[in-house]
């Protein structure tokens, strides 16, 4: 199964009828569930700061749904880049 998005209740219901399940990928909310995942946040940080090293400007990122974890560690590698880089970002 993959991981939720904010506000999804299916990966607690399962967990709460004790049905066994692995999650590809992090769990937004903090629960008791087994799952695997990459680090999202250093690997969007590396990928951003090898650009900047490149002499890119202007980079942009698609995170994918911005309520889901995968999205949300992603986002924080790519602004933790850029702002090392002494730009300053919002994210709407």
């Amino acid at each position: 199964m993959q991981s939720g998005q904010i506000g999804d209740q299916l990966i607690e219901r399962l967990a709460n009828l004790k049905i066994p399940l692995v999650i590809a990928g992090r769990p937004v909310q903090s629960m008791d569930v087994s799952y695997i995942d990459v680090d999202n946040i250093n690997a969007a940080y590396n990928a951003v700061s090898h650009l900047i090293r490149l002499g890119h400007q202007r980079i942009g990122t698609i995170t994918g749904l911005i309520n889901s974890a995968v999205s949300i560690d992603r986002q924080e590698g790519y602004l933790k880049a850029l702002i090392e880089r002494g730009e300053m970002w919002t994210w709407p």
